[in-house]
Order: structure tokens, then sequence, then C-alpha cells
């Protein structure tokens, strides 16, 4: 079951990173990205959304490890908890990404790791 799960956990996370987020989004999620003022409208101040939009991807990616894990453990609570672990989890490393911490190489190792790491803590509870 360790096998299916981490199968689920990257495939799902693969999903997410790429196909359901938008070359927009991943603009909007950097913290520094210059706002285009000829898209504000008229008479509006400009605001930041880079906070809405890391947030609104990582629960994409929460989503997707709630499902891997609800899918192999039938456990809705186990599946809630890792779910929001990973919301926290996605949010910091993209965080760091985007602030130039380290590459896409790193990030995507980081996310693989944490992936890793559920299936490890969900094998060690006796639940796989």
């Amino acid at each position: 079951m360790i096998f299916n799960l981490m199968f689920l956990l990257v495939a799902f996370h693969s999903l997410c990173d790429t196909s359901l987020q938008s070359a927009q989004q991943a603009k909007n999620k950097r913290r520094k990205e210059p706002i285009d003022m000829s898209k504000v409208p008229a008479g509006q101040q400009p605001i930041k959304l880079w906070g809405y939009s890391m947030t609104h991807h990582s629960f994409i990616q929460g989503l997707g490890v709630f499902f891997s894990v609800f899918i192999v453990t039938g456990d809705l609570n186990l599946s809630v908890l890792f779910g929001t672990i990973e919301v926290i989890c996605h949010w910091t490393i993209d965080f760091l990404k985007s602030e130039c911490y380290f590459n896409c190489d790193v990030d995507q190792m980081l996310h693989l790791i944490t992936k890793f790491i559920y299936a490890i803590c969900l094998f060690k509870m006796g639940v796989l």
C-alpha cells in the first residue's frame, strides 16, 4: 500500500503543480512580482494578490494529498490532517523558492521529500 500511496502523492503533485496551475497563477505567487498598472482599472488602487495566489495553489496541493491518503486509507481524519500539513509545507516551500532561497530543482525535491515523509509516517502509524 505504501507504493500505491507514493504513486498517488506524486501523480497528484505533478497534476497540481503543472496542469492545475496556470502561468498567471505561477506568476502571481511571487511576492516581488511588479504590478502591471495597465491592468488596474482607472480609479482603483493596485494591490498585491500574491498571498491569495500562493494560498489557493497550496490548498489545491493539499487536496491532492487529502485525496491520495483517503483513497489508500479511507480515513477522513488522517486525510484532513495530512492535507492540512501539505498546505503549510507547500506554501512555505513555494514562498522560499519565490524569494530565491533555492531554484526549481530544489523546490521539486523538497516537495517530493514531503510526500515521502507522509508515506513513512503513515507506515509507521500502522495505517499502511
